[in-house]
């Protein structure tokens, strides 16, 4: 696919922050950019990591180049990376905040090697109708208002990089990937950090708890916020994040 957009910001695109031998893959969300793991990724190439921030097809430019685009060509892109980064680097570990965890989360159960996975405010279920309606929906409308302002004010605006709206059609691509990530949790082996604010209103309450149910990872750990929104990556307790990812690798 040839996006026909440029991008929102050269934050908004791809980076790669090379360091050592063990490399981490961090995948945006559902209309965001890899600003929103940016401070994350920082701090995991101070630790020592390599690590690859991927701009999933569609995103970071414009909405519309979204609208091209399916769940099918984002576990690609998260594919194709992983695979990549396997083949230059001793180990790799995949963590994705909320339509990117659930791809981390997919990786995890279908990919060989994969040293553990961190899923960011994955959804097992998500409050917004149009996951579900989107495919009835899009031949009368093609984008919807996100209406989250008073959300995006606790956001650390540097890093804030995304569409303002959702794309309706591609709503129904997002409750795909969570259908087939919610499958395969049992798959899933490897060590597993799973993140979540109870303040966050997008994602169903239980979608961490029911993650680490059902991983059959020998270790599976969980750290709760109070107050982030969605986007914990770059919410008011991002060092949190930060502290606790970087933690839960360099234990492994």
């Amino acid at each position: 696919m040839t996006e026909k957009y440029p991008l929102l910001s050269p934050l908004a695109d791809d980076f790669l922050l090379e360091r050592g031998r063990h490399a981490v893959l961090l995948i945006h969300g559902f209309t965001g950019s890899p600003t929103h793991m940016r401070p994350l990724g920082e701090a995991l190439a101070e630790a020592g990591y390599t690590v690859r921030g991927l701009r999933l097809k569609g995103h970071g430019t414009d909405i519309w180049d979204m609208l091209a685009c399916s769940a099918e060509d984002w576990l690609s892109d998260a594919r194709n990376a992983y695979h990549e980064l396997r083949q230059r680097y001793d180990s790799v570990a995949v963590g994705g905040l909320s339509m990117g965890g659930c791809l981390a989360l997919i990786l995890a159960e279908e990919e060989e090697g994969v040293r553990a996975c961190v899923s960011l405010s994955a959804p097992m279920s998500t409050a917004n109708p149009f996951s579900h309606l989107g495919l009835v929906l899009s031949p009368f409308m093609k984008t919807i208002p996100k209406h989250e302002a008073e959300e995006r004010a606790l956001l650390d605006q540097a890093y804030d990089i995304g569409y303002s709206e959702m794309p309706v059609r591609q709503c129904h691509d997002l409750n795909v990937l969570i259908a087939r990530a919610k499958k395969g949790l049992s798959k899933i082996q490897c060590p597993l950090l799973c993140v979540q604010s109870q303040a966050d209103r997008a994602i169903g309450p239980e979608s961490a708890a029911l993650i680490l149910a059902r991983a059959s990872s020998p270790r599976k750990d969980h750290l709760t916020l109070q107050t982030s929104p969605h986007v914990v990556t770059i919410g008011p307790e991002k060092e949190r994040v930060i502290t606790g990812v970087t933690d839960f690798l360099n234990s492994l």
